[in-house]
């Protein structure tokens, strides 16, 4: 142990330079995926039933998130695992084996009556609400086998330190989409929540054929052959036990996204409430969503406690820009210009969204803090650890929603002040993981 500590020390010191030229490729990438629901709901704001239309997509949406929620850290999967091509066999068939997975429950809410059971009885939609939904799910059918695809090549493509290649991708995405929905509003005036979503699905097939074919170029060249030697193969056993944890985290936080609908659906005038909640949620997340990239930074390159407070000063650093970014949506007349003219979203409701962004301004700076320290546990293994801590958010956000729902609470005020709670739980705990006693495995960061 001393031996390899030893070895880590002897890394040289990162730069802020070194950091943010890794860091802004995969800041690009997030923050143009954030992009592409504020600007679907832009186009929906100006439609004549803006606010039912509004929750609609804001209520399919929290069901498709829970149901990417399984796939997504395969992007993190290849990236901690994929060091030659036995591995990366391996990690793609555990891949698509949870990729169907998900695909097989997509079908069950989409297709038949439980998922209407689902909309309207767990999560409290009425039945106008619920039908458009569960019509527009449908459409998402091969969702998840895109999404997957798309993460597992792009965790080949980080491995090998082309992060630039998934901004481009993911930068694809973002313009087909803005573009495609300013064509149809120039030419039909506006978007229906059907003809966003056909949108949405034609831009990830494009994203997911850049990126597909920048991994098969990358694989012909034999950058993993070369390793081919250096590893022992896995099994599919063996990455289960490394994803199970983290995939269960994730499932954990997003399953808070269609219980926060669930409590806002209980209220007088539900679908105003979701609809707010839903922008409000957006806009936090296209100012937040970046921070994700703290967390393959830190798998990547906190080799020890050095690098790692090192890169725990960048992301607080962007962290704070990002959430004084956000308190001026919230609070200034160019947030007013931004939620009216960008965003169309007027009268009253700018008002109630306005107020749930003041309430989750502090998340960006939150994530920042999080996902440096979720990335330094990922690259040890400890990913039971994380998913344990992540019980506080879901927690708080769980039972929040339940009070809302049963004292009648100020709906996307409340809910934006528990969003704001549960991030800051998080990190608090988060943090204190790798002070003053850091576990076992943690011994290269000790202070």
């Amino acid at each position: 142990m001393i031996e390899r500590n030893a070895a880590l020390n002897s890394r040289p010191r990162l730069t802020f330079i070194e950091l943010a030229r890794f860091y802004g490729p995969l800041a690009a990438s997030d923050i143009s995926v954030s992009a592409v629901h504020p600007i679907v709901m832009a186009s929906l704001a100006r439609n004549a039933e803006a606010t039912f239309d509004l929750a609609v997509y804001g209520s399919m949406f929290a069901i498709l998130i829970l149901l990417e929620s399984p796939i997504v850290n395969v992007m993190h999967l290849a990236n901690a695992l994929v060091v030659n091509t036995a591995r990366y066999r391996t990690v793609r068939h555990y891949a698509l084996l949870i990729v169907a997975c998900s695909s097989a429950v997509l079908i069950i809410l989409a297709f038949t009556p439980m998922g209407a059971l689902t909309l309207q009885r767990w999560m409290g939609l009425a039945p106008d609400l619920a039908h458009q939904a569960a019509s527009v799910l449908r459409l998402f059918l091969i969702w998840p086998l895109m999404l997957g695809w798309r993460r597992l090549c792009q965790g080949v493509i980080i491995r090998q330190g082309r992060p630039a290649v998934v901004g481009w991708g993911t930068f694809s995405r973002a313009a087909v989409v803005a573009g495609a929905v300013s064509l149809m509003t120039t030419l039909r005036g506006g978007n229906t929540v059907h003809t966003a979503s056909l949108i949405l699905i034609m831009a990830m097939a494009i994203e997911t054929l850049v990126v597909s074919l920048s991994a098969l170029r990358m694989l012909r060249a034999g950058v993993l052959s070369r390793a081919e030697a250096e590893e022992v193969p896995l099994t599919l056993g063996e990455v289960n036990r490394f994803y199970m944890p983290l995939m269960l985290m994730t499932v954990l936080l997003v399953t808070t996204r269609p219980v926060l609908i669930a409590g806002l659906a209980r209220l007088p005038q539900p679908e105003t409430a979701i609809a707010a909640w839903s922008v409000v949620l957006s806009v936090t997340l296209l100012f937040s969503n970046h921070a994700r990239g703290f967390q393959h930074m830190a798998i990547a390159l906190a080799d020890d406690r050095a690098r790692y407070e090192r890169i725990a000063r960048f992301a607080r650093l962007v962290g704070v820009v990002s959430t004084g970014a956000l308190a001026l949506i919230a609070i200034t007349p160019p947030g007013t210009w931004f939620l009216g003219r960008v965003m169309g979203i007027e009268g009253s409701l700018q008002g109630i969204v306005r107020v749930g962004i003041f309430f989750t301004c502090l998340v960006p700076i939150l994530r920042a803090i999080q996902n440096s320290i979720r990335g330094v546990l990922v690259r040890v293994g400890a990913t039971k650890t994380i998913n344990l801590i992540a019980l506080s958010n879901v927690s708080i956000l769980v039972v929040g929603a339940v009070l809302v729902a049963w004292l009648q609470l100020p709906g996307v005020l409340t809910t934006a002040a528990l969003f704001g709670a549960a991030y800051l739980v998080e990190a608090l705990v988060l943090r204190r993981t790798l002070q003053p006693k850091p576990l076992p495995v943690l011994s290269a960061y000790a202070p």
